[in-house]
């Protein structure tokens, strides 16, 4: 556990000495790479993250998921449980725990487990199995990631690691080399 929590530190700390140009460089990037992929040119239904501090900027991939009609639902951290709802638009999104940018939690937006097609992962380190290491507090792990129903997860930040265990997510497919 204890050197998990030092792999997390040092990722971390990597991550935010990046320069912010070469942080935009890199989502966008990534965004590219993703809006490549068959699984996401097939996808209606998706399950995005709003990065956050040094996590890529996912807000201009958002507004062209949105522009291409696709339905966008976005993670809310509701008393240590996470939440999926539907946004219309980035500027709905408003700041909430921990200062991430987060939907309202509009009951007649909220996400019906089992019926996505995509999903984006944030996570902080790991292997080259798509074993995860996120932030600490389980939140993708005990929300949808854990569904059988899910058809495409991906990963965005790639670092070696042996320290997992059972229960950290596993993701089925991922891109690598954000750092």
């Amino acid at each position: 556990m204890e050197t998990k929590k030092k792999i997390r530190q040092e990722i971390l700390a990597k991550r935010d000495a990046l320069p912010v140009l070469e942080k935009k460089r890199l989502s966008k990037k990534i965004s590219d790479r993703i809006k490549n992929l068959p699984a996401f040119i097939k996808a209606e239904k998706l399950l995005l993250f709003v990065g956050y501090g040094s996590e890529p900027d996912t807000i201009p991939f958002i507004e062209e998921c949105l522009q291409k009609g696709k339905e966008v639902y976005c993670p809310v951290v509701l008393n240590d449980t996470m939440e999926f709802y539907r946004i219309y638009s980035p500027a709905e999104l408003k700041e909430g725990y921990k200062g991430i940018l987060e939907p309202l939690p509009v009951q007649e937006r909220k996400y019906v487990p089992g019926e996505y097609d995509f999903m984006l992962v944030p996570g902080t380190a790991f292997d080259r199995q798509g074993n995860r290491i996120g932030y600490g507090k389980g939140f993708y792990p005990s929300s949808e990631c854990k569904e059988e129903s899910f058809k495409f997860i991906t990963r965005v930040w790639e670092q070696v690691s042996e320290t997992f265990e059972n229960y950290d997510e596993k993701l089925k497919q991922f891109l690598k080399n954000y750092l």
